[in-house]
């Protein structure tokens, strides 16, 4: 228990979560502005930390695109226009478990209450790799789903 403990502080930032999430709750006017987005790449601001950090998710480092998810993670709901792109990353078995594992705890503080990257994080609670199932129940609890099969 202790372990499990230790990998989740590792992978999210925690504070900033819980403070964020008390601002704003899990249906806020950031997630709801997500909704109605459309196309959420489009709506990425040249120039940007988001830009950055989405360019990084292709870089050929697993610690370079690790560093990129954890960023994603700190920008909270402003990163909606990369959920699909974690979503992929999540989703994609040759990515580093790593990477991986870090992708469902931070999908949950940027996509709380819009559920986009729900069915990404349900297929990764049954993954073959420890880490990525353990971040994947931690991140449904976070979104509030409760998933009697796993």
């Amino acid at each position: 228990m202790a372990a499990a403990a230790l990998v989740l502080a590792a992978l999210v930032p925690a504070g900033w979560y819980f403070a964020r999430r008390s601002q704003e709750g899990p249906g806020g006017s950031s997630a709801r502005n997500a909704r109605t987005t459309g196309d959420r790449r489009s709506a990425i601001p040249p120039g940007s930390a988001l830009e950055a950090a989405v360019a990084k998710l292709e870089s050929a480092d697993p610690l370079e695109r690790l560093h990129a998810v954890r960023d994603l993670g700190g920008m909270g709901p402003t990163a909606q226009p990369a959920v699909t792109d974690l979503c992929r990353l999540l989703c994609d078995r040759t990515e580093d478990a790593s990477v991986r594992g870090a992708v469902p705890l931070n999908l949950a503080i940027i996509d709380c209450g819009v559920g986009a990257s729900l069915p990404a994080i349900l297929d990764a609670s049954k993954d073959d790799n420890e880490r990525v199932r353990l971040a994947s129940v931690s991140a449904m609890h976070q979104l509030g789903v409760w998933n009697e099969g796993v």
